[in-house]
């Protein structure tokens, strides 16, 4: 880019990316806290004694998953493994349900603990769909530099286009 080889001090492709990218509303996920969290509830119910019901938890299309992940593993070569030598393929296929189960249901109750507010970058369209116009605009910036020959921009030309192609649902 301009101010790599020295051409010129002003960049705009950098300044865009740097001064009007609004990324710090993308957090990581707080793998203690969601570990702390299925710690306790998992104690909170096994303690209550009653047993775990799917339908508390889970939608049609995650019980087709259970259902049909758990029989599958069950009948896969999987279980015939030194490890699972001589397990009950139906107590197995029972553990792996509740263990799915339990899994959709940790991530139903961690979904409603977290604050309406805060930014979910993996399920937020309109983030989604902002972020994919910015990348539309800053492409201008560096489309432009690749026709310079920068390879740092041609490399962002390529990757930003197969991201446009991607995500054109989202226009």
């Amino acid at each position: 880019m301009n101010a790599e080889r020295g051409s010129s001090s002003r960049n705009p492709f950098i300044q865009f990316i740097t001064e009007s990218l609004d990324l710090h509303a993308i957090e990581a996920v707080d793998t203690t806290m969601i570990a702390e969290q299925v710690r306790t509830m998992f104690e909170d119910w096994l303690m209550g004694g009653e047993e775990l019901s799917p339908a508390d938890y889970l939608d049609e299309m995650q019980e087709q998953v259970r259902r049909v992940l758990a029989g599958l593993l069950v009948q896969s070569p999987i279980v015939d493994t030194p490890e699972l030598a001589g397990a009950d393929r139906g107590a197995l296929e029972y553990l792996l349900r509740l263990a799915i189960t339990l899994a959709f249901a940790f991530q139903t109750e961690l979904a409603d603990i977290t604050a309406s507010d805060e930014p979910r970058p993996d399920d937020d369209y309109t983030d989604a769909r902002r972020l994919r116009r910015m990348l539309m605009i800053a492409m201008v910036y560096a489309r432009r530099e690749a026709l310079r020959d920068d390879p740092i921009a041609r490399r962002i030309v390529r990757d930003g286009d197969q991201l446009l192609d991607a995500t054109e649902r989202l226009r």
